[in-house]
Order: C-alpha cells, then sequence, then structure tokens
C-alpha cells in the first residue's frame, strides 16, 4: 500500500506545467472572461475590444488543445487531458469530447489523411 502511495506522489510530481504554459492558460482565460464581460458593457469601444480579446482567447485556446492532444503541455498525460477538456469547453470543441478527437488527430498525423467525420444527429 506505501508503494502505490509513493508511485500516485512520484506521478504527481512529474506532472509539471511549464511557466510559459501557465502564462497562456491564464491568458486565455482572461481573454475569454474578460472579453465576454467587455462585450456586455455599453461603450463601443470596449465592445471592441472585448472582441478583439475574445477572438484572440478563443484562436490561442484552439492552439493549447492542439498542445494538448500532443500531450505537448504538461509532462503527464492527466495534466493534458484536464487542460485539453477545459480549452475545447472554451473553444465549443466539447462535443466530440477530448479522447475521441485526439485519436482523430493524431490518426490524421500517422495515416497522413483527413478522415474526420461528425455526425451531428448521432452526437446530439
Amino acid at each position: 500500500m506505501t508503494a502505490t502511495i509513493a508511485t500516485d506522489l512520484q506521478a504527481y510530481k512529474v506532472q509539471q506545467l511549464s511557466p510559459w504554459n501557465a502564462v497562456a492558460l491564464l491568458y486565455i482565460l482572461l481573454g475569454y472572461f474578460g472579453g465576454t464581460t467587455l462585450l456586455c458593457l455599453s461603450s463601443f469601444w470596449l465592445n471592441g475590444l472585448g472582441t478583439l480579446l475574445l477572438t484572440h482567447g478563443l484562436i490561442c485556446s484552439a492552439y493549447l488543445a492542439h498542445d494538448c492532444m500532443h500531450s505537448a503541455v504538461g509532462k503527464g498525460r492527466r495534466l493534458n487531458v484536464l487542460f485539453g477538456n477545459m480549452m475545447l469547453w472554451i473553444n465549443g470543441g466539447c462535443y466530440y469530447g477530448f479522447d475521441h478527437l485526439t485519436l482523430q488527430h493524431i490518426a490524421h498525423h500517422v495515416q497522413r489523411v483527413d478522415s474526420f467525420t461528425f455526425d451531428i444527429v448521432a452526437a446530439i
């Protein structure tokens, strides 16, 4: 039992988030929530700023989700799945699921062909 706990703690210690990935994650969250907040205000200029901030945050979340699919954000799979799901919830990719999108994406690299199909009726 003690060896299992030590192994779990060791696996947790290995799963570190680099400072730049943490900054990117923070920027995406601030861009998403800050941009949405600015869109709700009555000022035209703040609405424009909110649109730019939200758009850039959504684009960055798609890139970070892609990096999570390649397990490039954290040193462990669990951390990449956590942040990948978070990014998919932000940019609207949550309807298909992180694991399935990861398999499709890696197959795209291995087979060098886009065989992705999405049936909206089956998903609903």
